[in-house]
């Protein structure tokens, strides 16, 4: 079955229509958001305020939005007064509450609130976004159109947060940029909710457990801000690449920035789950970039052979490069694991047998594009690590101050949207039939036309056993989307048959960090919904 990928829908969506204003708006009294001259961005971040640790997870937030964008943001000192011949940055500092200032604010310096429980990654990305000059996704103008607000559902004091900024005074340019469901800068369902019920409905129901839960900026954030601060003007004296798959020219760099679903040097190489993934989503702890999911862990202190084992515990190998686009981003993320985190060197894929002059490079032996260092003698047996600058070759004992990066193959067959028909179409769990993963989470959004409903029928399920099915469980919607569904685990589900009430049906997938069981495998096909028959005088018989 084809189905359309979600970003070549959004770019469809941008190419044919475009959001109009209200008409009765004068959009010239409105207060807009002012951009950073340049696109670059002082910032006073005390030493006394933040310890180094964080003051590095601070900074790495930064260098993500670096990345993919041309905004530079850069220490305030005298010099760079003087260089800007005015006084304006970003003053970091201590906050119960989370916040910042929309763009370049009129009163400079401006606070950017930070506390200890805003120091996650995912928190400062959206921080610093609000800095750029990014609103949060609901408060668009083109917002009704993707979402439903639930003000009854929201605390009386936090309602503001959901208006739209057009009802704020605000005129918020789109740039020609869809609304994003995946944007770094979205609210989770919940938030603000003073009954437990939820403030945002997605119109879209297989959105609704996304907003609000990624960790990193999304390829509409980044197109935005390339766009606000027209990073594109700064490549044109080179030879632009022709990006594909809906990519575009950005960074500092100006590479090729990659819709969600695709990757490579120029985004031509297709992600395997492309046309029905809705985000593309690892285990806990590990993350995702094309197509690959890992983990870059400072907690394992193991030697080299304990770590191949503990990686294939996970399903996963000692990570080896395979492409420089693979290299340079995982270069990022070490050098930024080394300054957050507590070790200096990590564990990869490389080895060299005693008595060899060769090394092994996961499954190949071709090494040629690599520069390495090896320490050891030759009759010595040496194992690969890598500070994301330097591989080098040394002894494969533990050593306190390694770490370990396991990859592994993103698995497509962990959730997703699926358009159901009459034809009968089979899903599993992922690692179907061996045991699903520890800590994973799997949606799975069956939708049909309207005037049909949607029949699922378990051949296989086997999830761990636990009293109230608190443990590892599938969750089964079968009415209201937007509501909790039914809890099932161990084999409540094997051979048994559901049929939704509409044409959606949702199955989810929660795994925790014990046991494991086989999974689940599923049929599901539609059943028309027959329109009830008219009684009419015509056809009233009487036995009279």
């Amino acid at each position: 079955m084809d189905y359309i990928h979600y970003g070549v829908f959004l770019l469809i969506l941008m190419i044919h229509s475009s959001f109009e204003q209200n008409e009765t708006v004068d959009v010239n009294k409105l207060e807009t958001i002012r951009l950073w001259p340049g696109g670059i961005i002082p910032y006073n971040l005390p030493q006394a305020v933040y310890e180094p640790k964080q003051r590095a997870k601070i900074l790495a937030a930064m260098r993500r939005w670096e990345d993919v964008t041309c905004i530079q943001f850069v220490p305030w000192t005298d010099k760079v007064e003087e260089k800007l011949r005015e006084k304006r940055y970003i003053n970091f500092f201590s906050a119960g509450n989370c916040f910042s200032r929309n763009g370049f604010h009129s009163t400079q310096p401006q606070l950017i609130g930070l506390g200890p429980r805003c120091l996650s990654m995912s928190t400062i990305i959206h921080e610093l976004g609000h800095a750029i000059g990014l609103i949060h996704e609901m408060e668009r103008p083109d917002r009704d159109s993707y979402i439903d607000v639930l003000y009854e559902n929201i605390n009386p004091d936090s309602r503001r947060n959901y208006d739209t900024t057009l009802s704020k005074g605000m005129n918020y340019e789109l740039y020609n940029t869809p609304y994003d469901y995946r944007s770094i800068m979205h609210y989770p369902p919940m938030a603000w909710s003073n009954n437990n019920g939820p403030a945002v409905i997605t119109k879209d129901p297989a959105y609704q457990n996304v907003i609000g839960r990624v960790d990193e900026i999304s390829f509409f954030d980044a197109l935005y801000v390339n766009r606000a601060y027209r990073c594109r003007d700064q490549c044109a004296n080179q030879r632009l690449k022709v990006c594909q798959n809906g990519g575009f020219v950005g960074g500092p760099d100006c590479r090729c920035i990659c819709m969600e679903g695709f990757g490579g040097e120029l985004c031509e190489s297709v992600v395997p789950g492309y046309r029905h993934i809705v985000a593309f989503r690892c285990q806990n702890e590990w993350e995702f970039h094309e197509g690959k999911c890992y983990l870059i862990s400072s907690s394992v202190r193991v030697s080299y052979n304990s770590a191949e084992i503990y990686c294939s515990w996970k399903n996963a190998s000692l990570v080896h490069f395979e492409s420089s686009v693979q290299w340079n981003w995982l270069k990022k993320r070490v050098l930024e694991e080394i300054a957050t985190g507590d070790k200096n060197t990590f564990w990869v894929g490389l080895t060299r047998g005693a008595g060899s002059e060769s090394y092994q490079w996961g499954k190949e032996n071709d090494t040629s594009r690599l520069r390495i260092e090896d320490t050891e003698a030759v009759n010595t047996q040496a194992c690969g690590k890598w500070n994301g600058l330097n591989l080098t070759a040394t002894k494969c004992e533990m050593d306190e101050d390694n770490g370990l990066i396991c990859v592994k193959d993103f698995d497509p067959n962990c959730g997703g949207r699926h358009l159901i028909s009459n034809t009968a179409i089979f899903l599993h769990s992922p690692g179907y039939p061996d045991q699903y993963p520890e800590n994973i989470e799997c949606e799975y959004v069956l939708q049909a036309r309207r005037k049909n409903k949607i029949e699922i029928r378990f051949q296989e399920f086997d999830i761990e056993t636990h009293s109230a099915c608190k443990s590892d469980y599938v969750e089964v919607k079968l009415t209201d989307m937007y509501k909790p569904g039914t809890r099932y685990c161990g084999d409540d589900l094997l051979n048994k048959t559901l049929v939704s009430d509409d044409n959606v049906l949702i199955v989810r997938l929660v795994s925790n960090a014990r046991n494991s069981g086989a999974g689940f495998r599923f049929d599901a096909r539609t059943i028309s919904i027959m329109p009830r028959t008219r009684t009419t005088r015509s056809n009233i018989h009487s036995s009279a």
